[in-house]
């Protein structure tokens, strides 16, 4: 991050008579605006994790989804979830 302060002076006159005397007063105002300026790198390293990172999830989206598949149709096939489960119960146990 990088400070950035811009200042900027206000020079106000005033004649000011008192009697015979004439003066003049200069008041100077000094007015600071701070910016703030953020700089951000990103590596080459940081965009090929985004991507890995992405491609494992949209994988694990696709087996995912790819397994509901199977087990609507195992079910279907089966009879129903309670077929199923028995079905599978027998086939572990080889009755």
């Amino acid at each position: 991050m990088q400070r950035v302060i811009d200042k900027k002076n206000i020079n106000f006159s005033t004649i000011i008579v008192e009697g015979d005397t004439m003066s003049e007063r200069t008041l100077t105002k000094e007015r600071s605006e701070g910016r703030v300026q953020e700089r951000s790198q990103t590596t080459v390293s940081a965009e090929v994790d985004k991507v890995i990172i992405g491609s494992v999830v949209a994988f694990t989206g696709i087996v995912g989804l790819w397994v509901a598949a199977c087990l609507v149709s195992a079910m279907y096939q089966a009879g129903g979830p309670l077929q199923l489960i028995g079905g599978w119960f027998k086939a572990i146990s080889g009755m």
